[in-house]
């Protein structure tokens, strides 16, 4: 995220050079693919927690039925 942030203000102030600004265009955009990358793995982990969860307190359950 500070990688972005950084580019972002690089860009606030661009230079004459459009080359550079491309790059710093292009870094935000793979830090940003990469922190969506990290975001969409740790929505998973957390599906598969919350399914995890679940069958525990359906057996939790079951048993104080018994």
């Amino acid at each position: 995220m500070e990688a972005i942030m950084l580019n972002v203000e690089k860009l606030r102030n661009p230079t004459n050079d459009n080359a550079q600004n491309v790059n710093l265009m292009h870094e935000a955009a793979e830090e940003i693919i990469r922190l969506r990358e990290g975001l969409n793995r740790t929505n998973q982990e957390l599906r598969a927690a919350r399914l995890i969860v679940d069958k525990y307190m359906r057996a939790i359950n079951i048993l104080r039925e018994l």
